[in-house]
Formats: C-alpha cells, structure tokens, sequence
C-alpha cells in the first residue's frame, strides 16, 4: 500500500499527465515534466523507500539523486546519504 501511495506522489510531482493511461508502466521511463529527463529512479529503489518508510526506517543510499527525487514528492521519507 505505501509502495503504490509513494508512487502516485511521485507522478503527481513529476509528470505532466500523472493520471494511470498516459504514464509510462515503470518508473525507469518516467520523465520529468519540468526537465525533460528521465527521472533515475528505479522500481526497486522506490520499492525500497516505500518499505523503509512503512517501518518508520531511515533509507541509506550512496546516490543524492533519489533522496532530492523521492523527498521532492514525499518529504516523510527518511534518508542518509553515505
């Protein structure tokens, strides 16, 4: 449930039509609306934030990108960037 909740609020942050029938299915081919690139998160690192976020854990990650993506769209997530 936190894993389809997280990634609705990462289409509504990111894309420009988040509705189901205009995105892309997987994540790795989301593009941001406002940059026109592609987002760099992956179903398992989102996969990963929804479970650490669901058991109030702290997602430790060596890549900065996913914690400014994911926290932009959900800010409850924790993170520690090695």
């Amino acid at each position: 449930m936190v894993y389809a909740l997280l990634k609705a609020k990462l289409a509504k942050c990111y894309l420009a039509k988040p509705s189901r029938k205009d995105r892309p299915r997987w994540v790795e081919d989301w593009v941001d609306k406002a940059t026109g690139k592609k987002l760099h998160v992956d179903e398992n690192d989102l996969w990963m934030c929804a479970q650490a976020k669901e058991r109030d854990l702290v997602f430790v990650t060596a890549d900065d990108k996913i914690r400014k993506r994911v926290s932009k769209a959900d800010p409850s997530v924790r993170f520690l960037v090695l």
